[in-house]
């Protein structure tokens, strides 16, 4: 999967999540604080979306952790092995661990509280 189709994969998710919630794109993107432009530009996927970011839409989407906006698969250049990405492959308990890992590595090993994005 190329670079650009990952992009257009998160913004397809992202629009398709907003919709059924009902949101507008300026209501995402005050929640996230964003310009509407912004998130409209996320949803073509002409916008790269930076990790903290990709959180925030989780949260402001109601969506129980990033791994919901991304692709199902995505396949490695090269021969390293890759992590699950659909949710029967991945255990609740590998989905908490990897994203406590992000969260401390996000916030230099201190936990993210939440709420805080």
């Amino acid at each position: 999967m190329s670079e650009n189709e990952v992009y257009s994969a998160l913004g397809a998710a992202v629009a398709q999540r907003r919709k059924a919630l009902g949101l507008t794109q300026a209501e995402v993107a005050e929640r996230i604080g964003l310009r509407r432009a912004s998130v409209a530009n996320i949803e073509t996927g002409r916008q790269r979306v930076l990790l903290h970011q990709v959180y925030a839409l989780a949260n402001a989407l109601d969506l129980e952790g990033i791994y919901l906006l991304v692709p199902n698969h995505v396949q490695a250049e090269s021969n390293a092995p890759t992590l699950p990405m659909d949710e029967g492959q991945v255990t609740s308990l590998q989905r908490r661990q990897i994203e406590r890992t992000i969260q401390q590595a996000l916030t230099r090993g201190r936990p993210l509280q939440r709420g805080s994005s």
